[in-house]
């Protein structure tokens, strides 16, 4: 039965491993260039000096001329001021952004060296933006921004706009008195209601056509518009690399049809985003951080180009993992080392899974840390536990759960080692896996928004602990203690939030839930069976019952 288990899942991964390889036809966008992209220069979340930050401007600024006409910018300072200089050099047209904040200092700078810059550049500044989503942000009231609009367009005669989510613009329609044209952001993913891929381009066209319907006579600018390629999914609004180029083409083809102006976002993934939106605020552009293109404009796209490697991952976890068991038992019978094999495939293509995400996901190097004493527990358990099925099934004693960490602790009065046997370290693990699913709902529950789903983290030993429940001896009377107990009900109360709050719609939410009430299950079913084993051996239940008592010497203990 664990061998079907194992097999079934690998199987599953396999195919899923190999189908994020195969190409997938997408609709082509314009061959020729392409309007207007947000930029910010792509620093990778490093600190850069000016002298650096300009040198790097120049960089991404040629990259983005052989596929566009325009680039829009957010402020004029820290080395941004240099960009309609190198812009000219490159034929490229700039949308000149100057950021508003609630700082007066700050908002006095951003102008007068905007209005120098838009004067001395007419040939290449196309417009002046004064502020993004400062409404948004509510660090403008609506007459203080007109009043700071009106200073711009009072100092130059290039075209002068405000850009803020399409919302925004409906509810300060007064704005178009004192600018140009509107600017808007249409962004489906970041939408009250998300909206899914499959209906993200209509979307986009329906409240092009509502703002444009509120401002009859007046051109309308798309400012912002685009998809992210990774993160959490909300509701059917799924982040995807297939996902981002699907919508970019699709709108591209549309807005170039309908002759419809338009600014994507954005340039450059933005790896510093995610400290204030989560994995998803980094994985924007259009371009890694590092500058390479993410994806063609024409011809099918590839998911996963590093997907070959999840396959040899694969196979060299069922080399080790058969190997590990040749190592562990002189003679260990086909049907173990079958297992091993299996469960070594599955051990590998979620390592391969795991370094994907901790990769995209991690931004400090306390997540790092954190991320990586999670994933190295569970990867303990998962191996442990394996070598405990196998010798089970080359006929060991029947299996037995491991004991409370708090018991296996109480133990060191009898035994100064208990924690440093196998059955001591599983109890470790097994805790650490809990404390660390419970945190996770926990942040779910609270604050959803920026949060990941740590599939890859959790689910394999999480499946073993439930195995090993699974086939746990009718006489263990070993059971949860009141720390597990508590953290089995955060679990819980917290998972029936999240599949509330996230809906059936939302696939890896629900994936998440599953895995979660697995445990809970894992650890309810250990609860239930000890009592009343308990009961029919004539025991007292109580919390501190094995206080005095060494834990079990399991089969784990004899590896």
């Amino acid at each position: 039965m664990v061998s079907i288990v194992f097999l079934a899942i690998a199987t599953v991964l396999a195919l899923q491993t190999w189908r994020s390889g195969r190409p997938v036809d997408l609709p082509d966008a314009a061959h020729n260039k392409l309007e207007c992209a947000s930029y910010t220069p792509s620093h990778n979340g490093h600190t850069l000096s000016v002298v650096e930050k300009r040198a790097l401007v120049a960089s991404d600024l040629k990259i983005l001329a052989e596929r566009f006409r325009c680039v829009r910018t957010y402020s004029v300072s820290e080395g941004l001021d240099d960009v309609p200089k190198i812009a000219r050099g490159l034929r490229l047209k700039v949308m000149l952004g100057l950021w508003i904040s609630s700082h007066a200092p700050s908002n006095d700078k951003e102008i007068a060296r905007g209005i120098e810059l838009a004067n001395e550049y007419r040939d290449v500044v196309t417009a002046v933006i004064v502020g993004n989503e400062v409404l948004l942000r509510r660090e403008q009231t609506p007459t203080q921004l007109r009043a700071l609009i009106e200073r711009v367009r009072a100092g130059t005669a290039v075209p002068v706009t405000y850009a803020d989510v399409w919302e925004f613009w409906l509810r300060n329609a007064e704005l178009a008195q004192v600018t140009n044209f509107p600017t808007i952001h249409i962004l489906p993913y970041w939408e009250d209601e998300p909206v899914g891929i499959d209906h993200a381009l209509e979307h986009v066209q329906n409240i092009y056509a509502k703002v444009q319907a509120a401002f009859p006579g007046r051109v309308v600018f798309i400012g912002e518009t685009g998809w992210p390629s990774a993160g959490r999914p909300r509701l059917q609004a799924v982040p995807s690399l297939i996902n981002e180029a699907r919508l970019i083409r699709e709108f591209v083809a549309f807005a170039e049809r309908e002759k419809i102006p338009y600014n994507l976002i954005e340039a450059f993934d933005q790896p510093w985003k995610r400290v204030q939106e989560g994995t998803v605020g980094g994985y924007w552009g259009l371009y890694s951080a590092d500058g390479a293109p993410k994806f063609g404009f024409t011809g099918p796209v590839v998911a996963q180009a590093s997907w070959r490697i999840g396959l040899i991952a694969a196979v060299l976890g069922v080399i080790l993992f058969v190997l590990g068991g040749v190592l562990l038992s002189p003679r260990p019978s086909t049907r173990a080392l079958a297992l091993l094999g299996i469960a070594g495939h599955v051990a590998g293509t979620v390592l391969y899974e795991q370094c994907l995400y901790m990769s995209t996901a991690n931004r400090t190097w306390l997540e790092w840390a954190a991320t990586s004493i999670w994933a190295t527990s569970g990867w303990l358990a998962y191996i442990l536990l394996c070598v405990v099925f196998a010798r089970w099934i080359d006929g060991a004693r029947q299996l037995q759960r491991p004991p409370s960490i708090a018991s296996v602790v109480r133990s060191w009065r009898h035994r100064a080692d208990a924690i440093v046997t196998p059955n001591g370290v599983l109890s470790l693990l097994r805790i650490c896996v809990l404390f660390g699913v419970a945190y996770v709902c926990l942040a779910l529950a609270y604050e959803g928004r920026g949060r990941d789903f740590p599939i890859a983290l959790t689910a394999l030993p999480i499946l073993a602990f439930a195995l090993l429940e699974l086939f746990t001896a009718d006489h263990d009377l070993s059971r949860p203690e009141n720390e597990e107990r508590v953290l089995t009900l955060s679990i819980m109360l917290t998972t029936i939030y999240i599949a509330w709050h996230e809906t059936w719609v939302n696939t890896r939410a629900m994936m998440w839930c599953a895995l979660c009430l697995l445990l809970v299950a894992t650890l309810g079913v250990g609860m239930f069976r000890s009592r009343q084993r308990a009961i029919s051996a004539g025991h007292a239940i109580h919390p501190n019952q094995s206080s005095e008592q060494e834990p079990h010497t399991t089969e784990i203990e004899r590896i």
